[in-house]
Order: structure tokens, then sequence, then C-alpha cells
């Protein structure tokens, strides 16, 4: 076996003052950047709770509105031709009708005065997913 041995390295002489007015000049440096240190780290704790509280604020402006539901009852005359053209009333030929279509007219009808796309847009925007849907499923319950 190889024995190793390690050499002392000599450390550069560095002396350091140990006078009254060196001690207390490196000790007020120290709490110097203790204060700074401790400074700091309020700040971030600042400026993260300020973060959050914004987060939340945002979540609840954006999510409130979900507790609340307005909803629009219409009359939707439904006519034997859009429904069931060649006269048959079985539920299959119920269901492959154009219900969104007849939604949207009957919406169209109720609100006069709509002009442009983006208002278009906005008043088609008020019906809900499953209102032809809904249609739909009352016709076949009741086909007459």
């Amino acid at each position: 076996m190889t024995d190793v041995t390690m050499s002392r390295m000599p450390y550069p002489n560095r002396r350091v003052d140990v006078s009254p007015a060196a001690v207390q000049a490196r000790v007020r440096a120290r709490y110097r950047a203790e204060t700074r240190f401790r400074a700091y780290g309020l700040a971030a704790l600042v400026i993260t709770t300020v973060f959050v509280a914004v987060l939340i604020a945002d979540v609840m402006t954006r999510g409130v509105p979900a507790f609340w539901q307005h909803s629009l009852a219409l009359e939707v005359p439904v006519g034997a031709e859009i429904v069931a053209p060649a006269g048959k009333t079985d539920a299959t030929t119920i269901r492959g009708a154009d219900y969104y279509l007849l939604t949207r007219r009957v919406l169209d009808t109720a609100i006069p005065g709509i002009e442009g796309r983006n208002a278009q847009k906005l008043l088609t925007r008020l019906l809900s997913i499953g209102a032809a849907d809904a249609l739909r499923e009352r016709l076949v319950a009741e086909p007459s």
C-alpha cells in the first residue's frame, strides 16, 4: 500500500486588526448587513402577500358570477313541416330536425333590431348550449 502524506500548506500570513476601533467597525458592518438582510426578507414577504391578495381577488371577481343564473323563457312555435316533413312523428325523425336554428330564429324575432355581426354573436350567446336539446327532448316526449 501506498501511504499518502499531506503536507501542510502554509497559509499566507493574515493579520487581523484587533484594535477596538477596527473591531467596532466590523461589528457595525455585520449588524448593517444583518439589518439589510432582514429588510430584504420583509420586502419579499410583503411583495408575496400583495401578489397572493391580487390572485385571490382575481379568482373571486371571475368566479362570483358563477353563483347567479339568468334565464329567458320563449315560446317556440314548432310546425310539423320543420320537425316531421314527411308526416312521420317517430322519435328518430323528431330527433333529426335542426332545433338550434329554430331556437335562434325565435330569439331573433323576440329581440328585434340587432344589427351587425358582433351584436348578432352576443345575441346568439344568450342561448345556452342545451336549449336545442331541451326543445328536442320535449318534442320527443310529446310529439303532438
